[in-house]
């Protein structure tokens, strides 16, 4: 059975090194990459999708607010994010909240984050593809 891939796009090393190490240990197929070097054209994100073919995404949503989530919105609109899942996090929800309007982003504050609801949320979005996928 092939396991569910999922693809950590962050701008935290330190986060993306726990989130992959957490969704490894779940079993998942863990890979990552950084949302800014995907916006600035340093990395190709649709050939990254492609390539690695994820069941779920893992985006944070990091200040600026309104242009991430804008960035987001555009991969959003692409085939190539057709029948992925999709998981937004952020660090103040509140703030995504007001420059993007109400969503269902987790937010990510402190430590230890809240890294048990961010699995479940992943879990829950590769499940759902796979339903789809039979």
């Amino acid at each position: 059975m092939k396991k569910s891939v999922v693809a950590v796009f962050n701008t935290n090393q330190d986060l993306v090194d726990t989130l992959v190490e957490i969704m490894e240990e779940e079993g998942f197929v863990a890979v990552h990459g950084h949302v800014t070097d995907f916006e600035r054209g340093k990395e190709d994100l649709l050939g990254f999708l492609k390539k690695h073919d994820p069941d779920v995404i893992l985006f944070d949503i990091p200040p600026p607010y309104a242009d991430h989530w804008n960035f987001l919105k555009l991969v959003m609109s692409s085939h190539e994010m057709d029948g992925r899942g999709l998981v937004v996090t952020t660090t103040n929800k509140k703030h995504l909240d007001e420059a993007a309007g109400k969503n269902d982003a987790i937010e990510v504050v402190g430590k230890p984050y809240d890294l048990n609801r961010i699995l479940q949320a992943v879990k829950h979005a590769a499940a759902h593809r796979k339903k789809r996928a039979s």
